[in-house]
């Protein structure tokens, strides 16, 4: 993408959204057809200056614009997004999958601790490729949109509870594919930057 066209591209908070963050937590978490479905399943590119996305796609395709490469993906899929990364999608209208958006705040206390090992810096997609893993990030996707759901909690909250209450911890979502990385062969893996 030339530097002309990237500057073009619109900076949204959510997108179509030109208002502040909805929200006074640190983390949004919502099903993809929720705000796809509102766009005719298309969300044309874009880009966010101070959020970072996680996306599960667990049912459905959808064609990914990511950083001026198109790839088309199927079910079984993690997509993440940093700040800044120019990104768009084309979903399939039986999608089925979350979003879960990170304010910069939360992002940057995750990259401190997770070290250069974050996988939230760089713009990429994994396939999960094994049913446990598959298993293991849907349910903590669930968890989280359950917890986000709840008026009365917070971000802070809900992570707490999950990480105190759970086997799986909000860490295991966003170094996912780091730990698929080490822990399945390259040969079974199919990395997106490695397509």
């Amino acid at each position: 993408m030339t530097p002309s066209s990237a500057t073009s591209v619109p900076v949204f908070k959510l997108y179509g959204e030109t208002q502040h963050w909805p929200t006074p937590d640190l983390l949004h978490c919502e099903s993809i057809p929720e705000r796809s479905r509102l766009h005719d399943w298309r969300i044309r590119p874009h880009r966010h200056a101070d959020l970072v996305h996680i996306l599960l796609i667990s049912q459905g395709s959808v064609t990914l614009e990511l950083e001026g490469t198109r790839h088309d993906l199927q079910s079984a899929t993690t997509i993440i997004v940093p700040a800044m990364a120019i990104h768009g999608f084309h979903f399939s209208p039986d999608v089925q999958g979350h979003i879960i958006t990170l304010a910069k705040p939360l992002a940057d206390h995750l990259h401190t601790l997770l070290g250069e090992s974050s996988a939230l810096r760089k713009a990429d997609f994994f396939r999960l490729s094994h049913a446990h893993e598959q298993t293991r990030i849907t349910t903590l996707v669930a968890q989280i949109d359950r917890e986000y759901r709840q008026p009365a909690l917070d971000a802070a909250c809900f992570l707490k509870r999950l990480s105190k209450h759970s086997s799986l911890s909000f860490r295991d979502l966003v170094t996912m594919p780091v730990a698929l990385k080490s822990a399945i062969p390259l040969a079974k893996m199919t990395r997106g930057s490695n397509t």
